[in-house]
């Protein structure tokens, strides 16, 4: 009695083994990039720049973390598309100061060649992110401007 209860043990461990990976295995993520790597990739790869600036004490990151940077189709579309930089205004608080940051999250979209486009600050459920995305995508790189964009 006992050697079959382990063999069936065994059998069911052996299965989940093969099984439970493929579950557990984590989903793509944004790709993201330090500030001055993020603009040299930008401008090799001819693709903008998406600038998050984020804080670890920061609540409404955190969330904007979870839900909004990890909704599939806002990380495939940020990854295609985009050239991800996040910047933590603790610890890179010239870069922050240069973008005028007094909140975050914020999140700023520069062109290939780094010229700003426009912002938007706090935040952005994913659906109204990926609408903003899209948008900023299909400017022309001489459209480019500082503006503040709303979502």
């Amino acid at each position: 009695m006992k050697s079959r209860f382990f063999a069936v043990v065994l059998v069911a461990l052996l299965c989940f083994g093969f099984i439970l990976p493929g579950i557990g295995a984590a989903a793509e993520a944004v790709r993201w990039h330090n500030y001055d790597e993020g603009l040299a990739l930008g401008k090799q790869q001819k693709k903008k720049i998406l600038v998050h600036f984020y804080a670890d004490w920061c609540g409404y990151c955190r969330k904007m973390a979870h839900e909004t940077f990890e909704a599939p189709e806002v990380v495939s579309y940020v990854n295609k598309h985009f050239v991800p930089v996040r910047v933590d205004i603790d610890k890179e608080k010239e870069t922050a100061a240069g973008f005028g940051i007094r909140g975050v999250p914020a999140t700023w979209f520069l062109t290939e060649a780094a010229k700003r486009i426009g912002n938007v600050p706090g935040l952005v459920p994913p659906d109204r992110f990926l609408s903003l995305l899209k948008q900023v995508a299909a400017m022309p790189p001489e459209k480019a401007q500082t503006k503040r964009t709303e979502p």
